[in-house]
């Protein structure tokens, strides 16, 4: 039974977006309901379910840019989350970068017995980026940031995202476009994957 949040409602129209491969319903009185990305689910062979832990294969990430329009949008602006690994904005004016995360998709036949550890790093490098998030029984979505952790201030001092001068959030250095190594360990064991990040294929000279 797979529900995500879809009510229940009369479908009437299925369809597989060609370029994004979401699943889509049209609805009979609750407008469309998208599954983001089906990879996970076309991925759940027989193998993979008996297995105690598996990775799935991640799909591409795209760093999204913004454009400012210029001016107030207003209170009666209406605008989705699209797609899901955009970060809500607020209805006002357009924000010159969006706060977009790539997937990392996994399967835990059982639910573990502590945290499961995300490590996401360079393939030819020493910058990474880690976390211990919590795991559940069945297909498990973690959302990263793009960015790797954030490195000592010179002359010592903490890590983090949160804190920073007069309120301001310090953050990680951004992952450029290409190639990572995922390392999920779970219960002790690791297992291997990689993702994929690009640029955003129509931002041109934005953000340069």
């Amino acid at each position: 039974r797979l529900r995500n949040g879809l009510p229940t409602v009369p479908v009437h129209d299925l369809v597989i977006h060609p370029r994004e491969n979401d699943l889509i319903a049209g609805t009979h009185g609750r407008s469309i309901w998208i599954l983001d990305d089906l990879g996970p689910l076309q991925q759940l062979t027989d193998p993979v379910t008996a297995a105690d832990v598996h990775l799935f294969v991640n799909r591409t990430a795209t760093r999204w840019r913004g454009v400012s329009r210029g001016g107030e949008r207003g209170h009666k602006l209406f605008q989705g989350r699209n797609p899901l690994t955009i970060e809500p904005q607020a209805p006002a004016n357009s924000p010159p970068e969006l706060e977009t995360s790539a997937t990392i998709d996994f399967y835990l036949k059982a639910e573990p017995s502590g945290k499961v550890k995300v490590e996401i790093a360079e393939l030819a490098g020493t910058r990474r980026f880690d976390a211990e998030i919590d795991g559940r029984q069945g297909i498990n979505r973690y959302f990263w940031n793009m960015r790797f952790n954030l490195e000592p201030a010179a002359g010592g001092g903490g890590g983090g995202e949160e804190g920073g001068f007069q309120g301001f959030r310090r953050r990680g250095a951004e992952a450029p476009a290409g190639t990572y190594r995922v390392r999920l360990t779970v219960d002790g064991a690791t297992h291997e994957g990689t993702v994929t990040l690009r640029d955003d294929p129509d931002a041109g000279g934005i953000g340069g």
